[in-house]
């Protein structure tokens, strides 16, 4: 897995999450912004992965405008995924999920740092949500930044998504 910065660590946003991942400083959220009101093609080199500390594992994928992460909620109750976005986003507003397979849903940006900003989705809430990952082949993520009135929409793909969170299950 690449690393940025020093190898120092650092938890994810979320401090319900259990794992730890290597420093993701200034995250790729904030490498390229996205153009507002257009998408961009997701590149093949963005892959999902999966690394691990121990038995804590954490499934992700990066791309210009996005990250998510996928581990289990400390004490091991939930599967969460967590998305990052452009810092620039607004805590409160919508953000819109929709893959491929025809599965779409609604969060709200929770917070933001100078780094990014995040929203979770409980995937345990749906046992076959994970199903509906396996079974896309992408998926578009879409918010609102500055004042509210641009939109970001991030195309992103799932190839290899099921490899990799086998790779964090054991599956």
């Amino acid at each position: 897995m690449a690393r940025f910065g020093e190898n120092k660590r650092n938890k994810l946003a979320t401090k319900s999450l259990r794992w730890a991942c290597g420093a993701f400083a200034a995250a790729i959220v904030a490498v390229a912004m996205v153009p507002a009101a257009s998408a961009q093609t997701a590149s093949m080199a963005d892959t999902w992965m999966t690394d691990c500390e121990g038995a804590n594992c954490v499934t992700y994928f990066m791309t210009a405008g996005m990250q998510v992460f996928i581990g289990q909620e400390e004490g091991g109750e939930r599967l969460l995924a967590e998305f990052r976005v452009l810092p620039t986003s607004i805590p409160g507003t919508p953000v819109g999920l929709r893959l491929d397979s025809g599965w779409g849903g609604g969060m709200v940006v929770n917070e933001c740092n100078d780094t990014y900003c995040n929203f979770i989705l409980d995937l345990s809430a749906d046992p076959t949500l994970i199903d509906q990952f396996k079974g896309a082949g992408s998926g578009m993520l879409a918010y609102v930044i500055t004042d509210g009135t641009q939109i970001v929409m991030v195309p992103f793909h799932l190839n290899g998504f099921t490899a990799a969170y086998n790779q964090r299950t054991g599956g």
